[in-house]
């Protein structure tokens, strides 16, 4: 590590990119390090309050926007702490591949971080292995789960944070119980009745065979009421739903997304 890289804003910006204050502490405004560090982690708590608490939005801003606004101006002032002391203020190479390390494990590990946000909440990639789910998803094709399209899953809490349902006919992966994973289609949404006669979907009691994908046939199935906390998933056979099952909102895996 160059004796001028070791002394640029770039690295600076990545350190606090990587941590925030990391950067402030290396450059020696180690009280103001702390202070940016403990204001982004009152950020995380907040925003995950947030999702907690039935807030109005402006509230959710406010709560979640300050905080960014400050992060953003740290990076202003240790552009200019780092122009200042540069002449005169000498980091040693061994500090700086520390500090490169802490950030990396604080990313990693560290709850509030967001790469460690991006983990927990990462896509579930798997190949269609059949062609049961065609004409939605070709047999052979990469696919992805994502859980961010209906929740977040967060350090501390059990459940996942859920800020959205699916919708009928999203396409859905979720636990089946035995460490299996099945993929499906939503007929049926919480509080509904939900009946398929004679190849016709009926949604309490009203046809609803217009909001299923082109090429995919209804069969039967005997009138169902979905619970509270579920969602009715459709198995398929070739193109047509054969079964469905009650699904615990807590056991979905994702909505499935092709890549094109």
């Amino acid at each position: 590590m160059t004796h001028r890289f070791r002394h640029s804003v770039t690295l600076g910006a990545l350190l606090n990119l990587l941590m925030p204050g990391l950067a402030h502490f290396l450059w020696g405004d180690r009280l103001f390090g702390v202070f940016v560090f403990l204001i982004m982690i009152l950020a995380a708590i907040l925003a995950v309050t947030s999702l907690l608490l039935p807030l109005p939005a402006l509230a959710v801003w406010v709560l979640i926007g300050l905080p960014i606004v400050f992060y953003l101006f740290s990076f202003a002032d240790l552009a200019k702490a780092i122009s200042r002391k540069r002449p005169r203020f000498e980091i040693a190479p061994l500090a700086m591949r520390m500090a490169l390390g802490i950030g990396i494990l604080y990313q990693l590990f560290a709850p509030t971080a967001a790469v460690n946000f991006g983990i927990r909440n990462a896509p579930e990639f798997f190949v269609v292995p059949n062609n049961n789910l065609a004409p939605i998803l070709p047999p052979g094709e990469l696919v992805a789960a994502t859980s961010l399209s209906y929740n977040y899953n967060i350090p501390f809490i059990k459940r996942p944070i859920f800020h959205s349902l699916p919708e009928r006919c999203d396409v859905v992966r979720y636990e089946a119980g035995k460490g299996r994973k099945m993929t499906g289609l939503v007929i049926g949404l919480p509080g509904e009745t939900v009946a398929i006669d004679s190849g016709e979907i009926l949604v309490n009691g009203f046809p609803a065979n217009d909001q299923l994908p082109r090429g995919l046939n209804a069969g039967d199935l005997p009138l169902t009421t979905v619970d509270d906390y579920s969602i009715l998933i459709g198995g398929f056979d070739y193109g047509k739903i054969v079964n469905a099952n009650q699904v615990n909102l807590v056991d979905l895996t994702g909505k499935v997304r092709r890549f094109r």
